[in-house]
C-alpha cells in the first residue's frame, strides 16, 4: 500500500451521517472500542489523503499494549489502528471541492452560517487536496 499523507477526510458527502464527518483524520487511529462507531463512520468508507489518493477502511486492529486496554476509560488512551486499502478510484480536485462544500452546506445552521461561508470561500481558493482538507498554512 502506498503511504497515506495525513490528514485525510471522508469523500462522498451524500452519505455523511452528521457534521462529525467534516473533521479530518490526523492519524490512522480510532479512539474508541465501540464497534458501532467503527461500523458507522469508518468501515468500508472511502477517504482521500492530502495528495489526492483514495483509501478504503477495511478493518481495525486493537491495541497491543495491555495498558491501553486497562485504561481505556481515560480519554485518548485506547486506540485501534485503522487498516486502509488503497483503491484505484480517482477524483478531480474541483469535484472534491464541490463534494466538501455540499457536506458543509448539508450540516449548516444559522449559528454556523458565517463560519461556513468563510470555510467555503477558502475551499474554493484551495490549490490542492491538502489545502481543502487542512486549510491553507498561514
Amino acid at each position: 500500500m502506498k503511504k497515506i499523507e495525513y490528514p485525510l477526510i471522508r469523500i462522498n458527502s451524500n452519505t455523511w451521517i452528521d457534521s462529525e464527518e467534516l473533521f479530518p483524520l490526523f492519524d490512522g487511529y480510532i479512539y474508541s472500542s465501540d464497534k458501532q462507531i467503527f461500523k458507522t463512520y469508518f468501515f468500508n468508507k472511502e477517504f482521500i489523503d492530502s495528495k489526492g489518493k483514495i483509501f478504503k477502511v477495511v478493518g481495525s486492529e486493537p491495541p497491543q499494549s495491555i495498558f491501553r486496554k486497562w485504561f481505556k476509560f481515560l480519554p485518548g488512551v485506547y486506540r485501534e489502528k485503522l487498516i486502509f486499502k488503497k483503491i484505484s478510484k480517482k477524483i478531480e480536485l474541483n469535484h472534491f471541492k464541490e463534494d466538501v462544500i455540499r457536506g458543509i452546506k448539508r450540516f449548516d445552521s444559522d449559528a454556523t452560517k458565517e463560519i461556513s461561508l468563510e470555510w467555503i470561500a477558502e475551499i474554493r481558493d484551495a490549490k490542492n487536496f491538502g489545502e481543502i482538507i487542512n486549510g491553507k498554512n498561514k
